[in-house]
Order: structure tokens, then C-alpha cells, then sequence
């Protein structure tokens, strides 16, 4: 079973000073084409919506959702 990322986790992975535009912008790109996601876009995605919280894009929110329950998560 997966595990919830923490805050600090989440900006080591998409950078400290990541702006919440930048984070919105990661977050949209990595959910148009989730099928070509590598482990690390999965990353960033999760990276991305956590530091957002209720400021994330609901596609892309909505997309990683999908991906952790078919990772059984």
C-alpha cells in the first residue's frame, strides 16, 4: 500500500522555490497525456497537488486519483 507524501518531500521533487503557477502549469501538463507518464512525472503530479492542496487543478487531481487506485493505492 502507497504512502502520503510529505510537504518537504513534495518540494524536493519539484523544486523549493516552484511558484503556485509553476505548480498549476506541472500539474495541467502531466495530466493531459497520463498514459505517457513516467514514474517520475507520477512524482511530480502527486508533488505538484499536494503543495497546491484545494488550488489544484481538479483534472489533474482527478487523474492521479485514477493512477493511485489502479496502483492499488
Amino acid at each position: 500500500m502507497g504512502r502520503t507524501m510529505i510537504e518537504e518531500e513534495a518540494r524536493q521533487i519539484v523544486g523549493k522555490h516552484a511558484t503556485d503557477d509553476e505548480l498549476r502549469f506541472i500539474a495541467a501538463a502531466l495530466a493531459i497525456r497520463p498514459a505517457d507518464n513516467t514514474e517520475e512525472d507520477w512524482e511530480r503530479l502527486e508533488a505538484a497537488c499536494r503543495l497546491l492542496g484545494h488550488l489544484a487543478p481538479v483534472e489533474a487531481v482527478a487523474v492521479l486519483k485514477t493512477h493511485k487506485r489502479f496502483q492499488g493505492e
